[in-house]
């Protein structure tokens, strides 16, 4: 759901590319879905920062911003939140 795009690893800042899964859903058929020039994905695809700071002893903050640096804390972010959580996990 999310494709890192750039990464600033001196000051722990990511760049990613997140498509939300609930929004893909659109009404297109098989054939459209298959052969269709547009890409869906791209339209709904939303660049984020994802920021990695130290807080302390054996402490680290993942902080997720928007594209200018603002915090996200919408849905969105939070999914990408859990996202990552996931994935940190395995």
């Amino acid at each position: 759901n999310f494709t890192v795009e750039d990464r600033d690893r001196s000051r722990g800042i990511y760049f990613v590319r997140y498509v939300n899964p609930k929004e893909l859903g659109d009404g297109r058929s098989w054939f459209g879905r298959t052969f269709g020039k547009s890409n869906d994905a791209d339209k709904k695809a939303k660049l984020y920062r994802v920021v990695v700071q130290t807080r302390g002893d054996n402490q680290v903050a993942i902080l997720v911003q928007d594209s200018e640096g603002k915090p996200e804390n919408t849905t969105t972010g939070n999914q990408l939140l859990t996202t990552l959580d996931r994935q940190l996990i395995k």
